[in-house]
């Protein structure tokens, strides 16, 4: 008795685990296929689903042997694991599609056929959405760097198994043209150098929100000197033209000085003020203008 539990025991354990595959979602099929074919790979099954591995068969004019029978076993065996995988990982709508299919490779081409096509489909949208994306006007950079980076997970995320992923120095070039045109941008990407397309993409992001910060900060220096120009120099108050000693006349007839400050009106004030070489007779007086 006790014998015959152990016995049952032992198949227990030798019975074979249900393959857990994700469920496969249309838009995410790229990522679907990359976590399915690892799980697969672990069982065993993945040269099986994908038609590589044939259901042995005993050659022509040979009988069938022992070890013959036990590699058909191990294949039925795997190949059963691998179509209860893939009925148990799509919903019904995708389940109508492939439930009637006997071989696991016929549903596994079935199920490439219909969402590959799609995801190329997709593809296409997101890698144009990605490449023709510019910055725009009086975006700040981190929130540029953020749709960036989404356009670019969108484009990866809808690329199929047989187009290749773009590479770091297609991320990085193509980063810097969406900066778009303007010289300061330009001529920033120019300063960086042969090492901007090998540069690690985070940190190049990085140069740029630094970028952006210096950038403002010069601005708002240039403000602050055009400012403090303008506070220093001549006011802009009526109309007329200064003149050689720095006053100058408005059509009101008040005269200003140099700072723009009212130094009075009327003729009196200009000859007091001004003075004429008759009075100055050229010692200490004003020149006669």
């Amino acid at each position: 008795m006790a014998d015959q539990e152990n016995t049952g025991s032992m198949k227990a354990e030798k019975a074979p685990r249900t393959i857990d595959l994700p469920r496969l979602v249309p838009t995410n099929y790229r990522f679907w296929l990359s976590q399915a074919e690892s799980r697969l790979e672990v069982y065993g099954c993945l040269n099986l689903v994908k038609g590589i591995e044939k259901r042995p068969v005993v050659p022509e004019g040979q009988e069938e042997s022992t070890a013959m029978k036990k590699k058909q076993r191990d294949w039925d065996k795997r190949h059963a694991l691998a179509r209860e995988a893939l009925l148990n990982c799509v919903d019904t709508s995708e389940l109508i599609s492939i439930y009637d299919l006997k071989l696991a490779p016929e549903m596994w081409e079935k199920l490439h056929d219909e969402h590959g096509q799609t995801s190329l489909i997709e593809h296409s949208r997101a890698e144009n959405a990605w490449v023709s994306y510019r910055r725009p006007p009086d975006t700040t950079m981190a929130k540029h760097i953020q749709e960036f980076k989404k356009r670019l997970d969108e484009y990866i995320h809808s690329t199929p198994t047989d187009i290749s992923l773009p590479r770091k120095q297609t991320v990085n070039l193509q980063f810097v043209r969406s900066l778009g045109g303007g010289e300061k941008w330009i001529n920033w990407a120019t300063s960086l150098g042969e090492g901007l397309p090998n540069m690690k993409t985070e940190d190049l992001y990085a140069k740029a929100r630094a970028r952006e910060l210096d950038s403002k900060n010069e601005d708002e220096a240039e403000a602050d000197s055009a400012v403090a120009l303008m506070s220093n120099g001549p006011k802009n108050r009526g109309s007329g033209r200064y003149r050689g000693d720095g006053t100058r006349k408005d059509t009101g007839g008040h005269y200003y000085d140099n700072q723009g400050d009212k130094r009075g009106s009327g003729r009196k004030f200009r000859d007091s003020y001004r003075g004429y070489r008759s009075r100055g007779r050229g010692r200490g007086g004003y020149r006669n203008y």
